[in-house]
């Protein structure tokens, strides 16, 4: 599942979430320090898998 870098608008405060790509296509979360607003943080997507490369 794709992680994703995302900024809060009112505090600053960057975090990252796992999710589907269904659940982003919804818009991003609100932050998790007070369900503000936030917003994608332009970058990589890190995907991480449980099987070795």
């Amino acid at each position: 599942m794709p992680v994703y870098l995302f900024k809060c608008t009112r505090c600053g405060e960057t975090y990252e979430r796992r999710m589907t790509v269904r659940e982003r296509e919804q818009g991003p979360p609100p932050c998790p320090e007070g369900d503000n607003p936030s917003v994608p943080v332009c970058g990589n997507v890190s995907v991480k898998t449980s099987r070795k490369s």
